[in-house]
């Protein structure tokens, strides 16, 4: 017994998802068809072709590979294929193939779908206000500043892995942290909180490559700060290739926070540049303008004026000052000051 509903009183929608249950027809005892495993190996096929993934991806050692003719026959196992049931055909067609590869090494139901507006960013947000950093800047902005899951597509390569927007006063955060391990959501979600709090100080402008390398920066003390870093197992390995990566680069940052690299996270502003090609074919990076510039020399005495003074000397030349974390912090305790916060 499949559904509790009679085939005659399904709509197209219900007939659908009823076609896409992992076991589609069952004939004399006998499984005929699976249209969604079918759907799955001819996505990761396209991915291999496409070269988002490698032959030597995770999820090959998992997938039995079949030789038939000059081409891969994938058999992906039935137990794989289940995680995959609450996908719509269209959005599995479309899916980005780091995402598919993770789901199918894991084999567990990802909530990319379901847990959209859930309690899990609002629990990240508690912990990283564990760190009193994190907590005093936070608590300038009103009103506060609501942060929900919502499809970005990929994270990885140009993908994004949150926004703010500040009309609509809102962060956004990738709906694909939603599949991997709780927490590590944690520094996209601090980055555009630095964000938030810039606007509330500047008002509108275009964020410049400063903003984006000190919004990081910021968003990795927080995390260390708050005793989130375990989270990411910077002394194991494993996982899928997702996993992977974004543990790679988490812990990179991690490492070159402590050590006060600065110059290493310029290499992640790139993400914010123009890439121009010069007149011997050679891509240049080309980094959007600065916009930050500091009018005046002298501190002013009014607290109000002085957040802004002290975050636009942080703003200024982010990756060179090595004043910029007491500027801004400078920056937020004016802040305080200014809305009469103790």
């Amino acid at each position: 017994m499949i559904s509790r509903y009679p085939l005659g009183t399904l709509n197209n929608k219900q007939m659908k998802a009823l076609l896409l249950l992992p076991v589609i027809l069952i004939c004399g005892g006998f499984l005929e068809a699976n249209p969604l495993k079918e759907i799955l190996e001819r996505r990761y096929e396209e991915c291999l072709g496409e070269r988002n993934l490698s032959e030597t991806t995770i999820s090959t050692l998992l997938i039995d590979q079949e030789p038939t003719d000059s081409d891969l026959h994938l058999n992906i196992p039935n137990a794989h294929v289940n995680a995959f049931a609450g996908f719509p055909p269209d959005d599995l067609e479309e899916l980005d193939c780091l995402v598919l590869d993770h789901i199918i090494v894991t084999a567990a139901a990802c909530p990319l779908l379901s847990e959209t507006n859930g309690p899990r960013l609002g629990n990240v947000v508690r912990q990283l206000k564990n760190g009193a950093f994190f907590a005093s800047m936070v608590e300038t902005l009103v009103p506060a500043v609501p942060h929900a899951f919502e499809g970005m597509g990929g994270i990885l390569a140009h993908g994004i892995g949150g926004t703010y927007s500040p009309g609509a006063n809102v962060i956004a955060v990738n709906n694909v942290f939603a599949c991997l391990p709780a927490g590590w959501e944690a520094p996209v979600l601090a980055h555009e909180f630095v964000h938030a709090y810039v606007q509330s100080i500047l008002g509108n402008h275009e964020p410049d490559i400063n903003e984006e390398i000190l919004s990081e920066i910021i968003a990795y003390r927080s995390v260390i700060e708050a005793g989130l870093t375990d989270l990411f197992h910077c002394r194991e390995t494993g996982g899928s290739s997702l996993v992977q990566s974004l543990q790679r680069d988490a812990c990179q940052k991690i490492r070159s926070y402590r050590r006060r690299q600065w110059r290493h996270f310029e290499r992640w502003g790139t993400e914010y540049s123009d890439v121009k090609t010069d007149q011997q074919g050679k891509s240049v990076i080309d980094f959007y303008p600065e916009s930050i510039h500091i009018a005046v020399n002298k501190t002013p005495a009014n607290p109000c004026d002085r957040a802004v003074f002290y975050l636009k000397n942080a703003l200024s030349d982010a990756v060179e000052n090595r004043n910029l974390l007491n500027n801004f912090l400078l920056s937020v305790r004016s802040r305080r000051e200014c809305l009469g916060l103790p």
